[in-house]
């Protein structure tokens, strides 16, 4: 290796230790009344099982709802184009937002597919 690719990383290595040392230091000099000593608890822990327990579900309760007055409408995009002229199976990107948003304004609910 030469000799100017191994000086970075020894003066890095070099300000890591000094790093360290400070903070060593520093945590050093504190008076033993601010150390704080941790007793054991004065009775054994008692052991918890954290894994969570099958929920209960009535399933006489799971009746699926169905309206079948309900509509859905489907819109489905093709292509969106930023240029060109849009044709049968292309938009400009800039219309399609200008539906998003008076869907939304709407109050219109949509669903990504």
């Amino acid at each position: 290796m030469k000799r100017g690719k191994i000086r970075p990383k020894l003066r890095a290595l070099w300000r890591s230790v000094l790093g360290g040392l400070l903070l060593l230091a520093s945590a050093c000099d504190r008076p033993e009344s601010e150390i704080v000593h941790l007793e054991p608890p004065p009775e054994p822990l008692e052991e918890v099982d954290l894994s969570p327990a099958p929920m209960e579900i009535d399933v006489a309760e799971l009746v699926p709802i169905i309206d079948k007055s309900a509509k859905v409408t489907i819109l489905g995009y093709h292509q969106f184009i930023t240029t060109g002229k849009p044709g049968q199976m292309t938009i400009r990107v800039s219309k399609f937002r200008e539906q998003m948003l008076a869907l939304k304004e709407a109050g219109i609910a949509v669903i990504a597919l």
